[in-house]
């Protein structure tokens, strides 16, 4: 009967440690797919700046002369 027993605490503690490792590497991924997600939004805005260049240039310089222009008249 103790074999069986210890038989059965041993395999518990097994089952344990299996199962902290899981529960390690689960986290561990979870901070690999935030990168992951940072990169592809990273990604896309660079791609929206490039498609719409020219948009964004057009209202930057009119933002601009409008503050020049404003200052001027201070």
């Amino acid at each position: 009967m103790q074999k069986l027993k210890r038989w059965w605490q041993d395999k518990c503690i097994e089952a344990k440690m299996k199962l902290d490792i899981a529960r390690e590497q689960l986290q561990e991924e979870r901070g690999e797919v935030n990168i992951i997600a940072i990169i592809l939004i990273v990604i896309v805005v660079i791609a929206l700046v490039i498609i719409f260049r020219d948009a964004i240039t057009g209202i930057v310089e009119s933002l601009l002369e409008r503050i020049r222009s404003s200052a001027d008249a201070i």
